[in-house]
């Protein structure tokens, strides 16, 4: 399973959010029209409402626990999420 799959049923998992949203705050490298992170697995968006935001004081403790639900999801690890900046985060292996 992809990263960008295992991390997006993690979210809906984990978030409660819809399909749509996981698709609007998880995507492909390719398909980063900022080109935030070219090189990652998975490109998150935490501006459209994926329940994972930055200024959270329990932000890194989230990020590590969607890591550990996207790996049990794909059966295997899928990568870390890494932090860019206050709107982005990207997984890398």
């Amino acid at each position: 399973m992809k990263a960008v799959e295992a991390y997006r049923q993690a979210a809906m998992e984990k978030f409660r959010i819809t399909r749509e949203e996981a698709e609007r705050s998880i995507v492909e490298p390719a398909d980063d029209t900022g080109e935030w992170a070219p090189k990652s697995k998975a490109v998150i968006y935490l501006e459209h409402g994926m329940g994972l935001e930055y200024w959270d004081s329990r932000f890194l403790d989230l990020c590590c626990e969607l890591e550990a639900l996207a790996a049990k999801i794909a059966k295997g690890p899928v990568g870390y999420v890494e932090c860019i900046n206050a709107a982005v985060c990207a997984v890398y292996e």
